[in-house]
């Protein structure tokens, strides 16, 4: 894992950003990237509890994206249907690798990401 999370620190790719008009996800992503999709919304109690948890993953080097879960065109971008928040999708390129709903400890989370890019486990 130690090597995924020295190359997701390094790639240099930029934000991303779902909130509002724009939702480009599979147009804009870069190819190579690694990175986590978190639909979230700010009335939310749960997804407000894993800002602290996002925020140390983010600072591992982990590309962590927001995206607004009331806009249905943020949903339609990865092929599925509103589910309960928080949210997170995987991807690897241009692919949803894996998703996970509901709330994550640090370890948790990194561990999911690791395994899940190395091995190109999850559900599409």
């Amino acid at each position: 894992m130690i090597p995924l999370l020295m190359a997701l620190a390094l790639s240099g790719t930029p934000n991303y950003d779902l909130m509002g008009p724009s939702y480009r996800l599979l147009e804009d992503a870069p190819t190579a990237e690694i990175a986590v999709w978190r639909f979230t919304a700010g009335w939310c109690p749960a997804c407000r509890a894993m800002d602290g948890v996002v925020a140390r993953v983010r600072a591992r080097g982990i590309r962590i994206y927001d995206a607004d879960a009331d806009d249905q065109r943020n949903w339609r971008a990865i092929g599925a249907t509103p589910q309960p928040i928080p949210y997170f999708a995987l991807w690897v390129g241009t692919e949803v690798r894996d998703r996970r709903q509901g709330s994550l400890s640090e370890e948790e989370f990194l561990r999911w990401v690791g395994e899940t890019a190395d091995d190109g486990g999850g559900t599409p």
